[in-house]
């Protein structure tokens, strides 16, 4: 069975003998299944003598019967950078046929259609052309090389770094009172931009506190973090729940890193949520509240998890890229303007079924409730006040798949 659920023993089996990071984890998959209202499954398969995972959210497609189709569902990744785990690196050749394959049993299993993230790290691949699905290019990611400001490392490939026998508490190992190598930390400001080191000497001097896996913070992190949320004009599914916090917390346990950063007088004001696996750490949320914006303290939540990436033995810390993938909003100049390192990201776009597929593209703009989309904002018409368009103006025409585009 190519397709297996969460509660699979053969996912974890997987994952026990290779190496990975946190979006492979089948209790993450559910995390992210629930908000899409989905269920976890992975696309396992043999490809010789290679073992493959990609983890997936199977979702329910509602649509009006027609020509059969009842109870339809499409796939996508998880948030963040799952991709697909290989136990042994492919060339982009083989990795066409492994999608191929993919592609194939998908469309055996009754799928739609398919969005895949890829990993930068694990799938940085440039695949050739395709007649069953499109990779689509998103921009760059940038991370720090942490291995080259550590005492005559260099950098080693990192598909065969994120290793899991990581069984240290990080929370012991990223104590505040433990001293870190300075000269090491100064090292790796060396590449922040001048704009980046003068604010950071600021904060430092006005007193800023930073503190590491202080959990009983996380509230006012949440608090921040939806500010964020509402400044960035961020769609409903970034407002994750407040239980999906602890439950991050719970799943990651010794990998999370929780870093906050407070005022004087105590209060917060910046975090990150940040996990490490093996040699590879991920900065997976930021948050920094409304009153503080101007100060750029998440600045301090950067040069912090830097050093705790050192003390915890990263090699890289993955900052991720800007929203929607752009090279030129103001979180992907925050991030450049920390290292110079860049990857690129893509995603894969599969029709597994074209027929279904182009049928609820056209059930999506003429349903008795249509969606049309003014200066961002959804206004419902109801069919008798309709005004004169024959198709609504998406939010985004290139969204994928397209009859999801259009749903409120």
């Amino acid at each position: 069975m190519p397709f297996i659920d969460s509660s699979d023993i053969n996912w974890n089996v997987f994952l026990k003998n290779e190496n990975h990071d946190l979006y492979h984890l089948p209790e993450y998959v559910e995390l992210d299944a629930s908000l899409h209202g989905g269920r976890a499954v992975a696309w396992v398969c043999d490809y010789g003598d290679c073992k493959c995972l990609m983890p997936l959210v199977s979702r329910s497609v509602h649509s009006r019967p027609a020509h059969g189709t009842l109870n339809l569902r499409d796939l996508c990744s998880p948030y963040g950078y799952p991709g697909v785990l290989t136990s042994a690196p492919l060339t982009p050749g083989d990795a066409l046929d492994l999608l191929h394959q993919f592609h194939k049993e998908a469309a055996e299993a009754g799928f739609v259609s398919s969005f895949i993230r890829l990993n930068p790290f694990l799938n940085n691949w440039q695949l050739p052309g395709s007649r069953v699905m499109k990779q689509i290019y998103y921009g760059e990611t940038v991370s720090i090389n942490l291995a080259a400001y550590q005492s005559g490392n260099q950098s080693e490939n990192l598909s065969a770094k994120l290793s899991t026998n990581q069984s240290e508490n990080l929370s012991a190992k990223l104590s505040t009172n433990q001293s870190t190598n300075q000269s090491t930390l100064e090292n790796s400001k060396a590449a922040f931009n001048q704009n980046h080191r003068r604010n950071i000497k600021r904060l430092h001097q006005n007193g800023l506190q930073v503190v590491v896996n202080d959990f009983s913070l996380m509230p006012q992190f949440i608090e921040a973090y939806y500010q964020t949320m509402h400044r960035r004009n961020a769609s409903k599914y970034y407002f994750f729940p407040e239980n999906y916090f602890s439950k991050l917390k719970e799943l990651t346990s010794t990998h999370l890193v929780f870093i906050s950063v407070l005022m004087p007088s105590g209060e917060y004001i910046s975090g990150g949520i940040f996990t490490l696996y093996g040699s590879v750490m991920q900065y997976h949320l930021g948050a920094t509240t409304d009153t503080a914006v101007h100060m750029s303290p998440s600045k301090l939540v950067i040069e912090t998890a830097i050093k705790s990436g050192l003390t915890g033995g990263a090699s890289i810390l993955h900052l991720g890229g800007g929203l929607g993938g752009s090279k030129t909003d103001g979180v992907f100049r925050f991030k450049a303007g920390f290292s110079n390192d860049r990857h690129t990201y893509s995603g894969l776009q599969f029709i597994h079924d074209p027929e279904v597929y182009h049928q609820l593209n056209k059930q999506s703009v003429t349903l008795q409730e249509k969606a049309v989309i003014f200066h961002d904002q959804p206004v419902i018409f109801h069919e008798q006040s309709m005004p004169a368009v024959t198709q609504p103006t998406y939010r985004n025409p290139d969204y994928f798949p397209q009859y999801r585009a259009v749903q409120v």
